[in-house]
């Protein structure tokens, strides 16, 4: 044991006659480009809205609207809830006199949807190819390596291209919208001005109308849509423009091997990258990582007021609520 004991002293101060090692500090970061998705209520002139007075009318329309911006790869609905119609009374509602939420109901007039400035976000993928000739072939090929370069499924940089807008068929954008549900509020909310109903049940379910939504498409008709539009964008711009210098530099040593790219000097290293000719692939499913657009419902309320209702002010609350999906 003592034996022992003395070999690991040894050691140890061997270890510490080691002269400490020089270290470098790297900074590693990373952007995520992350996205929003903003519910706004309004009236239809797109002022924001906090009432709708019927007045002496039975029907008021207004417009929901909702923005992304370079939104992630998820869908959405917008509900509605109404509580009953309380007759006011001063400052204060007669509980008693209503007008039920089963007599407020949503319609819509023709052409309720509209879309504007639709963008797909794309993480494309590109192959790419190069035949080097003349001193720049005999460099490479001095070092051991082939004039021939081929680069498949090179990973590019997130590009962000229009799309076009056609209100007769939205099948092909990558978050199509739908118009809402008619009908009316059969089971009311106590929200708002309900909320102090005393006659307000313990549990209640209220009636959901849906006034919009926007469905996620990976449909070929999209997946061929967005395609073109990639296409489109990147034609005519160099590979070093459309891929992180990083990624094309790792590939490209690879491509011709890493002994041979260690040993050429970085002015042919730059030479071959600016010759490369590139082909993006067709954007698939996984390739579509995001959408910006503005998407916009014209819902309108109606009311029945039925022929017994005492005269008066009425009101309730109605309420709009975003879903993600």
């Amino acid at each position: 044991m003592k034996r022992l004991l003395a070999c690991a002293a040894a050691l140890s101060i061997a270890a510490l006659a080691v002269p400490s090692a020089s270290a470098d500090e790297v900074t590693v970061s990373i952007t995520n480009p992350g996205g929003s998705r903003t519910l706004y209520v309004e009236n239809v002139l797109g002022q924001p809205l906090t009432s709708l007075d019927f007045g002496t009318g039975r029907s008021q329309p207004f417009r929901v609207r909702v923005v992304d911006t370079t939104m992630d790869r998820s869908g959405f609905q917008v509900l509605t809830t109404m509580s009953n119609l309380y007759k006011v009374s001063g400052s204060s509602h007669d509980w008693a006199s209503t007008i039920a939420s089963s007599d407020v109901s949503v319609a819509y007039p023709p052409n309720p949807l509209n879309l504007l400035n639709p963008k797909a976000v794309v993480a494309p993928v590109y192959d790419m190819t190069e035949t080097l000739t003349g001193a720049l072939c005999t460099t490479v090929q001095a070092a051991g390596g082939s004039c021939s370069i081929v680069m498949n499924g090179v990973d590019g940089l997130r590009q962000t291209v229009d799309l076009a807008v056609d209100l007769a068929d939205l099948s092909s954008l990558p978050l199509v919208p739908q118009t809402g549900e008619t009908g009316d509020f059969t089971s009311p909310d106590y929200a708002g001005i309900g909320a102090a109903d005393p006659n307000k049940p313990g549990s209640f379910t209220p009636t959901n109308k849906r006034v919009i939504s926007g469905v996620v498409s990976t449909a070929s008709t999209t997946l061929t849509s967005v395609s073109a539009a990639v296409q489109a964008l990147v034609a005519g711009q160099p590979a070093s423009s459309l891929v992180d210098a990083d990624t094309l530099g790792g590939s490209l040593r690879s491509a011709l091997s890493g002994p041979v790219y260690d040993a050429l000097p970085s002015t042919v290293i730059d030479q071959i990258i600016a010759g490369l000719n590139k082909t993006v692939r067709a954007v698939t499913a996984a390739d579509l990582v995001g959408q910006s657009g503005t998407y916009l419902s014209y819902p309108q309320l109606d009311v029945n007021v039925p022929a017994e209702t005492s005269p008066g002010s009425y009101e309730g609350t109605l309420v709009v609520t975003a879903v993600q999906l």
